[in-house]
């Protein structure tokens, strides 16, 4: 049987060679200031209009634990009821040379928290780059 309450999906995805969204397609080293082009993609099955707003942060991460959070971006958007939005969005994580980074998706119902974690997010995903030094 299915519960009442519906769900709501988060996913990352990345363009693979021939341009199509893939999941996982996400490139892991980037040069410092260089953007990696992400799609969001929010499926919506609550049973209603969901308005919702996405925050994009970096993370350090020493010891499985979160030493530094940096927010990158955040978006709002509202999705109707059984669809899917995909919002493209470029992510530059600012992390130092070789250093490897957790670029974390959040995603809230309405408005976060003031100060958005993976712990409070209604659904969370990610990536981890690692920013390399770039060959001057």
């Amino acid at each position: 049987p299915v519960s009442a309450g519906g769900y709501t999906e988060l996913g990352l995805y990345g363009e693979d060679d021939d341009g199509n969204l893939t999941a996982g397609e996400l490139p892991s080293e980037v040069t410092p200031g260089t953007s990696v082009p992400v799609t969001v993609a929010i499926e919506n099955q609550e049973g209603q209009q969901q308005a919702y707003t996405v925050v994009v942060q970096e993370h350090v991460i020493e010891d499985g634990d979160v030493v530094e959070r940096t927010e990158l971006q955040r978006f709002n958007t509202t999705v109707s009821d059984g669809t899917t939005e995909h919002a493209e969005r470029s992510v530059t994580p600012t992390g130092r040379g070789n250093e490897t980074v957790r670029i974390g998706v959040l995603l809230y119902y309405d408005e976060p928290p003031a100060t958005p974690t993976v712990e409070n997010a209604v659904e969370e995903t990610h990536f981890w780059v690692t920013v390399t030094e770039g060959s001057g």
